[in-house]
């Protein structure tokens, strides 16, 4: 009985990724106990650099980073108020977008560390985020990423007014330059016949989208326009 009760719990080990739904439940318990947060607070959520997170130079590992970055925000919608909005919604629900991240000094082995997650802006279909992983003993950032959250089957415009929250920050400049970085990629891949992303697929599903004029044109984040004529003359 014990070696059936054993090969089953490996067999689940092998064929689900077990800690990460662990973590999201115990995050949500948290989330219950900490104090509620604003829309404009910080969220910050402590972790140390495990075995199971470095890689051959025994630091953290890449992957670890955004692993850590999804329980940020996770831990920011659950003690804002936001997943229980969307919860409250049938259809409505989250996909990660985009994301950049910027690797400024290594987490080293047992190395403690906060990650600090800050709504930086949002618009009519998405929210952008400022995610740091900052380490304990020396106060240094080692790393500083943007997320870009697609909300699909509802409106964020709706969400933050419920909220509190009914006029977007101004838009931080690396996140206009981020976003028009992703603009020349969609476009370049457009051109060469891939089609749309999956994300503005399921982004087009909100209604509040705007709709693309017919002259050939591609429809940005931001609301400009850009041409395949404008993308060659600026040698993109």
């Amino acid at each position: 009985m014990l070696f059936y009760l054993v090969f089953f719990i490996l067999l689940v080990i092998a064929f689900f990724d077990v800690y990460w739904i662990l973590r999201l439940v115990c995050t949500r318990i948290l989330s219950h106990l900490l104090p509620s947060i604003t829309l404009d607070q910080e969220s910050v959520t402590y972790n140390i650099c495990w075995t199971t997170d470095i890689d051959y130079f025994a630091h953290m590992n890449n992957g670890k980073y955004f692993r850590e970055m999804d329980f940020g925000r996770f831990d920011y919608y659950f003690r804002t108020g936001c997943s229980a909005f969307i919860e409250s919604k049938p259809g409505m629900y989250v996909v990660q977008h985009g994301a950049s991240i910027r690797y400024r000094k290594s987490i080293n082995f047992l190395v403690p560390f906060k990650l600090v997650t800050k709504l930086v802006f949002w618009d009519e279909r998405s929210l952008y985020f400022e995610q740091k992983f900052v380490s304990l003993h020396d106060g240094f950032v080692r790393a500083i990423a943007l997320c870009k959250n697609t909300v699909v089957g509802g409106s964020v415009k709706e969400m933050m007014s419920c909220l509190g929250q009914h006029v977007p920050p101004q838009c931080p400049e690396e996140v206009e330059i981020w976003l028009r970085s992703q603009e020349v990629s969609s476009n370049r891949l457009r051109m060469e016949g891939h089609g749309k992303s999956v994300g503005n697929n399921l982004s087009a599903m909100n209604p509040e989208e705007k709709n693309v004029e017919e002259d050939g044109g591609f429809e940005t984040y931001t609301g400009l326009k850009t041409t395949p004529e404008s993308i060659k003359s600026k040698g993109l």
